[in-house]
């Protein structure tokens, strides 16, 4: 007689099954699960505590969604902050998603216009530029803005919603290209030095695919499609290939993540403290930068500008 799958911790019918971890879970205590398993990811690098002030950056996909339900339902002192790229429907869909979630969890929601702020939206600034790599400029931006946003707001870190695709994806990306700085830089956290605030990324070892159950289970909403700028980055093919190797080996992902900080990381640490670049303030914004005159973002601004003008 064939014998009926039940959640690990009670009798009820399992919502998922959780491969690597050969563990089945009712909707609550999957929840709880993956919560709890968040929080010991934090108290294990030291990410942050509950004294400290966390600035959260919630694009309204489901991870940015994933982490503040998860943080707000730990108890800790969240600042949502969301950016208006300017990206025509897909923006103010994503604002409205955000602002949703927020009035669920009873939060407030902080919110910096791009185009307000800095005059141009990002496609005015990468039209102006004249280069393809819409997500580079995008990500510079961005990181720029966070910072800022930190200062502002007196936070003590930075939050990001990386999960562990996002990560071996990124890895994989500069272990190809050999890109000796990135590897030394990268992981879940990225300490508070030389004028940039500490940096985390709380879901780096959880995999999208739960993330996106978590917030179904949460019953909240959360944008499903891309950014419409994102269609044809070579990343995704990166990404097909791992989840091709998760598939059929589960575990591979998080193990090649977490050898890579154990064995690896230092290797790459010391061979950048040899060639470290000096940073000073950008003499506009007070950035700190390795530029020799001034930062990268106002040099974007600036030939944007004489763009505009002509």
């Amino acid at each position: 007689m064939a014998k009926l799958i039940r959640c690990k911790f009670c009798k009820n019918f399992p919502y998922i099954f959780l491969k690597e971890y050969r563990l089945y879970l009712c909707k609550e205590h999957f929840i709880s699960w993956i919560e709890n398993y968040v929080y010991e990811a934090i108290k294990e690098y030291k990410m942050f505590s509950h004294k400290d002030k966390i600035l959260v950056c919630v694009s309204g996909g489901k991870d940015s969604i994933a982490l503040v339900s998860i943080l707000n339902s730990l108890g800790y002192k969240i600042y949502p902050f969301f950016i208006d790229l300017g990206i025509k429907n897909f923006s103010k869909t994503s604002l409205k998603v955000v602002y949703k979630v927020c009035q669920i969890l009873n939060l407030p929601l902080y919110i910096y216009d791009i185009k307000g702020c800095l005059s141009y939206s990002i496609k005015e600034i990468s039209k102006a530029l004249k280069r393809s790599e819409f997500c580079s400029i995008c990500g510079t931006l961005k990181r720029y803005i966070m910072e800022i946003a930190a200062r502002y707001f007196k936070v003590d870190v930075i939050a990001t919603g990386h999960n562990l695709n996002d990560e071996t994806e990124n890895l994989f990306l500069n272990v190809l290209n050999w890109k000796i700085t990135y590897l030394a830089r990268q992981g879940p956290v990225l300490k508070e030095e030389k004028g940039f605030k500490k940096k985390v990324k709380p879901l780096f070892k959880l995999r999208e695919k739960y993330l996106y159950f978590y917030v179904k289970a949460k019953n909240l909403p959360f944008v499903e499609e891309k950014c419409p700028y994102s269609k044809g980055a070579t990343r995704y093919i990166y990404r097909k290939v791992l989840n091709f190797l998760e598939e059929n080996m589960p575990g591979c992902l998080l193990r090649f993540y977490l050898e890579f900080l154990r064995k690896a990381k230092p290797i790459f640490e010391k061979a950048l403290d040899q060639e470290s670049q000096k940073l000073h303030p950008c003499p506009k914004c007070f950035y700190p930068t390795s530029r020799k005159d001034k930062c990268l973002v106002c040099s974007y601004l600036e030939k944007t500008q004489k763009r505009f003008k002509n």
